[in-house]
């Protein structure tokens, strides 16, 4: 790590947090951000960033501040020096590389990237910071991404900066992505960690400045997110972070019903903190005072969640009317509360459900003329979730009421029922964004005809809507795949889908048969005989039958004493009592004929008798001719 300092402003110091090369992967980047999956779930109507475009501010290496796009992941990028002459920054390009690398970048479709030096940007480029007769300049980029911290060393100035920038973001209605400093002993600095509206970044192994700000209300939680990045740092996972928005962006820019989502950045900010992930970290915890968690804020970024959570839509308040189980809303505060009524349906439960309530500091010019003068209004909002039946509340299951944070977190397991989220406010006409949503569980039963003859995948258990599964059956050897049976009904032993609903589904094998004399491959295979089946059926075993004989009789071929017996017995000349041997399985059908060569037909009363059956009476005639018995065995 290498700090770079420059005085700024009278003295700002400022700290660009760098490392000469990438330790990690983009792969592993997008993969851990739940990219890799969005990717493959939409293909080619995923979103890549085009149409949105950045500024991206950053510190002097030597006397370089921006990307360039000769480098090779930037070809193409259209890159505005607003400060300046520049070539290439090293740390410049790696940021951007991050965001919008056209191969290894979160939104590779950006193109447009308007690169200032920070201290030109603090000042006349744009923030006019120290100037009490000038606003800050107008921002027509829909990002900023600043991967970098300082300080004035003057509390009264580092506020001044962080208002006007606080301003800007609520005047201009750009998202703004704000780094934190490296290691975990350094504090949140107030450049511009600070910030009320921005979204500060952490990384994930939680080696980065947290917990509470020192400055504009002292013991707000940062950061509010935490993403990985492929060089391990703050200033990249701001990238990260800010091709996220970029793709949220873009989405919305797509679809008329988003508007919303468009210029409001506390909308792309609850989406972002609403779909983070906790499951990374076994220590993440938060309160109801305590929103956030004071080193991995909201979890870690994961873009496919949120991408859902924009997806599936803005709904507004309502106390007749049920909302989806996940979506958001932009509006603004009342007088009453606002409520949120959503049910999760029986037979399923909600887990991980997370919603964000966030809304910005208000900093107006509250005497706009020749001179600039910031009013500050801060409203506390809160946000409560009942349990509810029709629209009535029921019992308080949870809520986050910090009197300092703009940003409000509730995160929970929720069963089958209907639910409220209430957002209330002591003041009126504040906009905010709520978003909300969770995975619902789906409850997936599988099962065997016979569990010896092979088995199915997945197990039973609860597995989340939306995502994929497949079923595979997997034939134990010997066997075959027949069909499946409940709710899938195809013969293929490999069936791919979405999971939509609660699903019951059995995998149906059958034994593999020789085509001649139907024998049954696995009874060959218990013998030894695990080869050449379709010929050795007619070879003849120990005890002196063919192969498919023994079988058809239940008889072990190995054992010269396994023998199918047919015996008689006269009594008192006027019956005839026939046994035999049976086995569970098969059924037995006598045969009589006054001929020992032909003629023989069913005897009456002795037809398919089961393998319970072992004797049979047959009547004899005084002076009857002579008769002649055969057994026949088979399977039923």
């Amino acid at each position: 790590m290498i700090m770079l300092y420059r005085s700024l402003l009278s003295g700002i110091p400022l700290g660009l947090l760098l490392l000469a090369t990438p330790c990690g992967s983009f792969a592993g980047t997008k993969e851990d951000i739940g990219l890799t999956a969005l990717l493959a779930e939409l293909g080619g109507s995923a979103p890549t960033g085009a149409g949105v475009s950045i500024s991206q501010v950053e510190g002097l290496v030597g006397s370089d501040y921006a990307a360039v796009a000769t480098d090779p992941e930037l070809t193409g990028k259209i890159i505005t020096l607003k400060s300046g002459a520049s070539g290439g920054s090293g740390h410049a390009i790696f940021v951007a590389r991050s965001f919008c690398g056209s191969t290894n970048g979160i939104a590779p479709g950006l193109t447009q990237i308007d690169a200032y030096e920070i201290n030109e940007w603090l000042q006349t480029d744009f923030l006019n910071a120290g100037n009490n007769n000038t606003a800050p300049l107008a921002e027509v980029r829909r990002i900023q991404n600043h991967s970098w911290i300082g300080s004035t060393g003057v509390q009264a100035t580092d506020e001044d900066i962080v208002r006007r920038f606080d301003l800007a973001i609520v005047r201009d209605g750009f998202v703004a992505i704000v780094g934190l400093n490296n290691l975990n002993t350094n504090a949140v600095p107030a450049l511009l960690a600070s910030a009320y509206n921005a979204i500060s970044v952490g990384v994930p192994s939680g080696q980065h400045s947290s917990g509470g700000t020192t400055n504009e209300t002292a013991g707000r939680i940062k950061p509010e997110i935490v993403a990985p990045s492929a060089y391990y740092a703050t200033s990249y996972s701001c990238g990260t972070v800010s091709g996220a928005a970029a793709l949220l962006l873009h989405t919305a820019d797509a679809s008329p019903a988003l508007l919303n989502a468009r210029t409001n950045s506390e909308v792309i900010k609850a989406l972002l903190l609403a779909g983070a992930t906790k499951t990374q970290f076994p220590g993440w915890t938060r309160t109801s005072t305590q929103p956030l968690d004071v080193i991995y804020g909201a979890g870690q970024l994961n873009i496919q969640k949120s991408y859902h959570l924009l997806k599936a839509g803005e709904f507004a308040a309502s106390s007749s009317v049920t909302v989806s189980n996940r979506g958001w809303d932009f509006t603004t505060t009342s007088a009453s509360a606002a409520r949120y009524f959503f049910d999760v349906l029986a037979g399923y439960e909600l887990t991980n459900f997370s919603a964000i309530l966030t809304w910005n500091r208000r900093v107006v010019d509250s005497n706009p003329g020749p001179t600039f003068t910031m009013q500050v209004t801060m409203p506390n909002l809160s946000l409560r979730l009942y349990h509810a039946t029709n629209f009535t509340l029921g019992p308080l299951r949870d809520s986050s009421l910090s009197p300092i944070q703009n940003v409000e977190h509730v995160y929970t397991n929720l069963p089958a029922g209907r639910y409220a989220l209430e957002v209330t406010s002591d003041t009126t006409g504040m906009d905010y964004a709520l978003a909300w949503g969770g995975t619902v569980l789906a409850q997936v039963t599988t099962s065997v005809n016979q569990p010896s003859w092979g088995t199915v995948s997945p197990v039973s258990g609860n597995y989340p809507v939306g995502n994929p599964v497949t079923f595979i059956a997997t034939p134990a050897p010997y066997f075959l795949f027949s069909n499946w049976s409940g709710n899938l009904t195809m013969t293929n032993p490999s069936v791919p889908l979405t999971l939509t609903s609660n699903m019951t589904v059995t995998a149906v094998f059958a034994e593999r048969f020789t085509t001649n004399h139907p024998t049954p491959y696995w009874w060959l295979a218990a013998f030894g005989y695990t080869s050449n089946q379709e010929t050795v059926i007619t070879n003849f075993g120990a005890n002196g039958f063919p192969l498919w004989q023994s079988y058809i009789a239940g008889l072990t071929p190995t054992n010269p004493a396994s023998q199918l017996r047919f015996t008689s017995q006269s009594v008192q000349g006027t019956n005839l009592i026939l046994t035999w041997n049976t086995i569970t399985g098969r059924v037995y059908t006598l045969w009589t004929s006054t001929n020992a060569a032909t003629g023989f037909a069913p005897l009456s009363g002795a037809v398919n008798l089961p393998a319970t059956v072992q004797a049979f009476t047959n009547p004899v005639a005084p002076n009857s001719a002579l008769k002649f018995f055969r057994l026949q065995v088979e399977l039923p």
